[in-house]
């Protein structure tokens, strides 16, 4: 019986064999030649589907890498070259196959491996139904997979990035996923994880150093690798003396206690984007690492008023010797982490903080040899202020105060006297061209007042207009941005009008088509422009020959008259901004925008640099030119600006005209 039941044994066993599925009889439909099937060749090889059939989640080729055609000698330098087809795809035990095949499964093999990528966001987002979601192929491949250790290798280290930028560079995948970080893959192709990783340091981190390959989970997930409190012991396994100070530094001790506020290392060094201290861009270096990386923090006020912090640190750091010799560029400056250390950052009382007491004349005498023990006898970063818990910050809030009131009083005299003696000043030079036997009419009652609506207009447009842009305004007091906006509307309404009236006086009145030939320019313009400039050189000894306007008047007219057009066109374009929205690119609004700034400031600094100079500081005209109020100038006056308008005036004299411009 034993003999009967051994032989039976052998028979199955035999038989099993003989109707098992070998790489050749696969490779007997999967070689070449089934690529030049069509859709009817393809039917007759395979059986239908059982009906109720459910092939469970494969692998949708998403990346092209995986053909019907195999390559038997690809297959055979694999790591699966000992492998039957059979072993992945079980389902198969007879040929022909059904058309329909369950997804491989390698957890059968790598039963760990498969455990951690369950417990993945990967594993979550498919069981979501995210078609893009990794599975194991699109990392490692399908039938050529290679060790990491092969160059050719997706896993290998220095491929690793561009193998996860295959999804996580795909708008999709960003989109439907919510990838926290949309450009993390080329920030890191710039970091110097990569470009270690390219020079050939294969231990230099890469996506699955910091976020594990398997078991790859959501930064909200307690148990990840990139979860805040995890942070420091991940980057721990390749930084681990930095990541013992942390996690004993102020910083560490918060995190560790739930204070999401305070940093860990992705705080400080850009997760993806990881640069070298040394390089000038990093917002590590010596001269960013105090405002771009340490205010964020120190800075915020709210994180003040939450945990009793000084939001006003670094804004006193900016004003001590340090702070000053940093914005100058000196190399040699401390900055925060020259005092208070980078990774081991301490509370101030303890012992072994670079700034406790203690140790400050260590500290300071980095650099300050020989003066370390005077320079520890003061508080630094004090706040003025009469609250301080310090006797010098109380001091420096009443010196503060006594010189604000001192200023104050001071240079408000100054301004007052220098006011009144001015102003008498005017007056007296108003009454002695008042005496003048002979006087020229220059500015006609309306041009007077033009000239003073377009004064007032410009003067509130300015003003309001960059108190808006430098974020001037009254504390406590939202009324004031309402009444600012008002007047500059106000004031723009207003210059809308002195360009009207202006035209108007241009086309409709004798004088003002006089005025416009008289401005239009002449190329004795430019010859006066040049000969101006070699007299003033001491070029040559004669100055040259004015009409009724110079180039001088004629060049800011006619960028009064740019500038009016485009100040009017986009300040409509502004004010009516939501309604040219709907029919604009937002763009436009934007480069509007800009335009409006840029030529505001262009106009306003033409103002102050040429008119202020010629109508005012000039010292032909000083204390100023007085025609915008009286109206007229003097003969001596004619006789230095407007040599060749007088002379046509005394022309039109002599034949016994009486021209309008002669004022007796």
């Amino acid at each position: 019986m034993r003999r009967v039941a051994i032989a039976g044994v052998l028979v199955l066993l035999f038989v099993g064999w003989a109707y098992a599925v070998s790489n050749d009889d696969c490779m007997s439909c999967h070689d070449e030649s089934i690529l030049e099937m069509g859709p009817e060749e393809y039917a007759e090889m395979v059986n239908p589907t059982p009906a109720g059939f459910v092939a469970g989640k494969k692998y949708n080729k998403k990346f092209g890498d995986i053909s019907l055609a195999i390559d038997m000698k690809r297959y055979n330098a694999s790591l699966h070259a000992d492998l039957a087809c059979t072993d992945c795809h079980q389902d198969i035990t007879d040929l022909p196959h059904n058309k329909e095949l369950k997804a491989v499964d390698c957890s059968v093999c790598h039963d760990v491996e498969g455990e951690l990528y369950r417990q993945s966001i990967h594993y979550e987002s498919i069981r979501k139904g995210h078609e893009l979601a990794a599975t194991c192929q699109d990392c490692h491949g399908t039938h050529y997979i290679l060790p990491p250790s092969d160059p050719r290798s997706l896993t290998n280290p220095k491929n690793v990035a561009k193998m996860c930028a295959r999804c996580h560079a795909q708008k999709e995948v960003k989109k439907l996923v919510g990838v926290v970080y949309p450009d993390a893959v080329s920030s890191y192709i710039g970091s110097v994880h990569h470009e270690e990783l390219e020079k050939g340091n294969l231990k230099s981190a890469t996506c699955s150093s910091c976020h594990n390959s398997h078991d790859t989970r959501s930064r909200g997930d307690p148990k990840s690798s990139i979860y805040k409190a995890n942070i420091a012991a991940t980057c721990g396994k390749c930084h681990p003396e930095e990541s013992k100070l942390y996690a004993e530094s102020v910083h560490g001790l918060s995190v560790a206690k739930g204070v999401w506020e305070s940093p860990t290392c992705t705080d400080c060094h850009p997760g993806h984007r990881m640069m070298r201290v040394s390089d000038p861009e990093s917002p590590n270096s010596h001269f960013r690492v105090s405002h771009e990386i340490c205010a964020s923090c120190h800075s915020n006020e709210a994180y003040g008023r939450k945990y009793g912090m000084n939001a006003k640190v670094v804004e006193n750091y900016d004003r001590s010797p340090h702070g000053k010799a940093m914005g100058l560029g000196d190399p040699r400056a401390a900055s925060c982490v020259s005092c208070h250390g980078a990774h081991d950052i301490r509370f101030e009382d303890d012992p072994k903080s670079s700034v406790h007491p203690d140790n400050m004349s260590k500290t300071c005498s980095k650099c300050h040899k020989g003066m370390a023990t005077a320079l520890v006898k003061g508080k630094v970063h004090v706040e003025k202020s009469f609250v301080s818990p310090y006797i010098g910050g109380k001091v420096l809030a009443i010196v503060r105060i006594i010189y604000l009131i001192l200023i104050t009083l001071v240079i408000g005299f100054m301004l007052l006297h220098n006011f009144i003696d001015y102003i008498r000043k005017v007056v007296a030079v108003l009454k002695k061209r008042a005496a003048a036997p002979v006087k020229y009419l220059r500015f006609s009652k309306s041009e007077r007042w033009q000239h003073l609506l377009l004064l007032v207009s410009f003067s509130l447009l300015v003003i309001s207009g960059f108190m808006y842009t430098f974020k001037i305004t009254i504390p406590n007091a939202p009324w004031f941005q309402e009444l600012r906006a008002i007047v500059h509307r106000v004031a723009a309404v207003m210059f809308i009008i002195y360009c009207i009236w202006h035209l108007s006086w241009l086309l409709f009145t004798k004088r003002g088509r006089g005025f416009l030939v008289a401005m239009i320019p002449r190329p004795k313009d430019l010859g006066d422009l040049l000969w101006t400039i070699f007299y003033n050189l001491g070029l040559i000894s004669v100055r040259p020959k004015y009409d009724r306007f110079n180039y001088v008047e004629k060049m800011e007219y006619f960028a009064l008259i740019w500038g009016g057009v485009v100040m009017i066109l986009t300040g409509f374009l502004l004010w009516f901004e939501a309604h040219f929205i709907r029919i604009f690119p937002i763009w436009v609004v934007d480069v509007a925008n800009l335009i409006h700034l840029m030529e505001a400031t262009l106009a306003a600094l033409a103002i102050v640099v040429w008119h202020f100079y010629h109508a005012h500081i000039n010292p032909d005209v000083s204390p100023m030119a007085t025609h915008w109020i009286t109206g007229y100038l003097t003969e001596e006056e004619m006789e230095h600006e407007h040599p060749v308008e007088l002379e046509r005036i005394k022309a039109r004299v002599a034949k016994g005209e009486k021209p309008e411009e002669l004022i007796t």
